[in-house]
């Protein structure tokens, strides 16, 4: 193969100058001053090979002239000489598949493979420790589930009939294993409710109740609540099931089937309940349901999604270029916000560079963040649970932030310091996202 000198740098050569990782600019060789730092390619003839070959070298010296217009030399020595199949398209396009990254889970984890069903064909899937969730819940494509630790503190997530769980009011029948899962097991329990009643589990905290129920024949009532005070409900529920959740205090009791009037809290009206229900769960002191955990008689706590990439490996376009998750899927509502509420798609380095959405006590905003300042943002937004929001684009020439096509308000230029980065979470840290992400690429 040839080398960089001057047989090969003659008049006529093709010189292409492309964005540089470490200065972030564009080197146009027939109008521009060259500068260090800038990966040249070019093109030459090899004799040994009777083709064209490319050739790059990113290097802290400087071609002069300036314009390839004229013979160019070179002072400094080249360093690192590199041989490519073909001249790129654009130097800024990259793409970082979540299968090349490095990802941990200590702990196995639930996620969708379809849409909700009856249960004669499963929706639900485990995954096992350190294999990564791809989760297609709304049947549109699977994207990256990524989420933090939670813990189920109802231990008795799929046994309903046991005596942990207490009946008031006129009657409510539990059959044990009487009906087609989630996961497809037959492991839901059948629960008659007469009006005027519910069963309950008592003295878990404030936090996330959440449980799936359907009805065992065509449609029934159902309703969930916390404490008897607010609640959520389906007064027509169908075979096909449903995941029912609500956020409250439920140290008196966490009421998994509430035949009462729950109008004034947020539910429905009394009415009588007849369905198959399934993973019940409880997550304290959170404020929306994260994907099931199964419990068999102890709480059981799935640990945190963790996909990394040393700086190393990752494109150095991505700190400067235009950049975009293919789609973000946020498995909370903005309603589900409180104010300082963070949640980051993308980290770099740890918790002052990079992408994250956050509620700033008024509007829930997709922010850049550089060096611990906002940089940019999305408009305001506003989304119910495992809504696609579309694709979320950053441009850091132009300062702006987009959201399925839709711009921010203009903002300041930045380059992010290159660094380790971590995708749905802060590196180094928490933050996860709670989010399923599509591809992370250049936009």
């Amino acid at each position: 193969m040839a080398n960089f000198n001057a047989t090969y740098l003659a008049a006529g050569s093709e010189y292409l100058g492309v964005e540089s990782s470490a200065l972030a600019n564009y080197f146009a060789l027939t109008t521009a001053t060259a500068v260090a730092n800038i990966r040249y390619w070019q093109r030459v003839f090899d004799t040994g090979t009777n083709g064209w070959c490319y050739y790059s070298t990113l290097n802290a010296v400087n071609p002069s002239p300036a314009s390839a217009a004229t013979s160019p030399s070179w002072t400094g020595t080249i360093s690192n000489p590199q041989v490519v199949a073909a001249v790129p398209v654009s130097s800024d396009s990259w793409s970082l598949p979540y299968s090349s990254m490095n990802f941990s889970r200590s702990s196995q984890g639930y996620f969708w493979t379809q849409p909700n069903t009856d249960g004669s064909s499963a929706f639900l899937a485990v995954a096992g420790s350190n294999i990564l969730r791809l989760d297609n819940r709304d049947g549109f494509g699977s994207l990256a589930l990524l989420e933090g630790s939670r813990t189920n503190a109802n231990s008795l997530s799929r046994d309903f009939a046991n005596a942990g769980y207490i009946t008031t009011g006129a009657s409510v029948v539990v059959t044990p294993d009487a009906g087609p899962s989630p996961d497809g097991a037959v492991l839901a329990d059948r629960a008659q409710v007469a009006v005027n009643s519910n069963r309950y589990r008592g003295g878990l905290g404030t936090g996330a109740l959440s449980a799936f129920g359907r009805a065992v024949s065509g449609t029934t009532a159902w309703q969930v609540s916390a404490g008897g005070t607010v609640a959520v409900g389906n007064a027509s529920l169908g075979t096909t099931y449903q995941r029912l959740q609500v956020y409250g205090n439920t140290a008196g009791f966490a009421l998994y089937v509430d035949a009462f009037n729950r109008v004034a809290g947020g539910g429905i009206a009394a009415l009588a309940e007849d369905i198959y229900i399934d993973f019940l769960q409880f997550e304290s002191g959170v404020r929306f349901a994260s994907s099931p955990i199964s419990t068999s008689g102890a709480t059981v706590t799935r640990s945190a999604d963790t996909l990394t990439l040393t700086q190393a490996s990752v494109p150095g376009a991505l700190f400067s270029n235009l950049g975009r998750f293919s789609q973000v899927s946020p498995t909370f509502a903005t309603s589900d916000l409180v104010g300082g509420d963070e949640f980051w798609l993308l980290s770099i380095g740890g918790s002052s560079n990079g992408i994250r959405i956050r509620h700033d006590g008024v509007t829930v905003q997709i922010e850049v963040v550089q060096g611990g300042v906002v940089r940019a943002a999305s408009q305001p937004q506003t989304w119910s649970r495992d809504a696609r929001l579309g694709a979320v684009r950053w441009d850091p020439q132009s300062g702006l932030l987009s959201v399925n096509g839709i711009n921010g308000p203009s903002g300041v230029p930045w380059n992010w310091t290159p660094g380790s980065i971590r995708v749905g979470g802060i590196f180094g840290g928490a933050g996860e996202a709670f989010c399923r992400l599509g591809t992370l690429e250049s936009a």
